[in-house]
């Protein structure tokens, strides 16, 4: 028999098989419960998800954590928290991104927002952001802002870091750099 989830177990449940992997601590942070461990444990226990190093909650029929979907769940959790909490209806509006974009969400229902991971082949992945974002929106070099939509590039290495600030920029872009421990509490600086 399926035991049938409370709202709260059902919208980490659903945000999990929708990202593919969340750390604990992101459900910490996402859960409104007081005790939000106890959230995973349920969801663990009647076989909803696996519980990877007591660390990763991914859904069943996967095997293995993805380290780009936690950084950019940091980067998005950093964006869409304000002094009142995590903005519910944002957090509804994320989306699976295509094989460039990791994830989109509906900023103030006014602007796309795309999460993109960046790692050592970063190079060749802005370069094709760069030209998918000028083919989709029409617009022309100058008028990128015109677009309503924004790129948050994601970004755990400080070389790569390095990398991406030298680069010449012109598409509406924020660089998210996520410092310390992924399955932890790190540190999400915008740049």
């Amino acid at each position: 028999m399926v035991k049938k989830l409370s709202d709260k177990s059902q919208e980490v449940y659903d945000l999990i098989c929708k990202v593919g992997c969340l750390t604990v601590s992101q459900v910490s942070k996402i859960d409104r419960a007081e005790n939000p461990e106890t959230t995973v444990k349920f969801l663990h226990n009647f076989r909803y998800i696996k519980l990877l190093a007591e660390k990763y909650c991914i859904p069943f029929g996967r095997e293995h954590e993805d380290m780009a979907a936690v950084a950019c769940m940091w980067a998005f959790l950093s964006l869409i928290t304000t002094d009142e909490g995590i903005n519910r209806e944002q957090l509804e509006t994320l989306i699976n991104g295509s094989s460039i974009v990791n994830f989109s969400y509906i900023h103030n229902d006014s602007m796309v927002v795309n999460l993109v991971y960046l790692d050592s082949g970063y190079t060749s992945k802005m370069a094709a952001i760069n030209q998918r974002f000028y083919d989709l929106s029409g617009v022309q070099p100058g008028h990128e802002k015109e677009a309503g939509i924004v790129y948050v590039y994601v970004v755990d290495d400080k070389e790569v870091l390095a990398g991406v600030l030298d680069k010449d920029i012109k598409i509406p872009h924020k660089i998210a750099f996520i410092d310390g421990d992924l399955a932890g509490y790190p540190e999400v600086k915008f740049m």
